[in-house]
């Protein structure tokens, strides 16, 4: 069994509408804060000089928790919607949702 679901890293130009992300990682999603940790560390790793950006789920306290460890700056605020009843998902394991800027 393999801890990393689903890990979407995306260099080139910087995505962000207001240009803010050098790296913008994508969907992140892993068994435990210790995964997502070195996931994330491995990101950071690949950004030299560059800002990197991730979006997460605030109902996960280990990722919040993880960005405060790094000292990562809030940007900016979005909710996610639904119509209907929220696909079933373990939060816990969410450590970084896809973005708008992906598609």
């Amino acid at each position: 069994m393999t801890h990393l679901m689903m890990l979407l890293v995306f260099r080139d130009e910087p995505i962000s509408k207001n240009q803010i992300c050098g790296l913008l990682v994508g969907s992140l999603y892993a068994e435990n804060e210790t995964v997502a940790t070195a996931l994330y560390e491995r990101c950071l790793s690949e950004a030299i000089d560059q800002p990197v950006c991730l979006d997460i789920p605030m109902s996960n306290k280990a990722v919040v928790n993880l960005v405060k460890k790094y000292q990562a700056t809030f940007v900016f605020e979005c909710a996610r919607m639904y119509y209907g009843t929220p696909p079933k998902t373990n939060i816990n394991k969410v450590f970084g949702l896809t973005t708008f800027e992906i598609g």
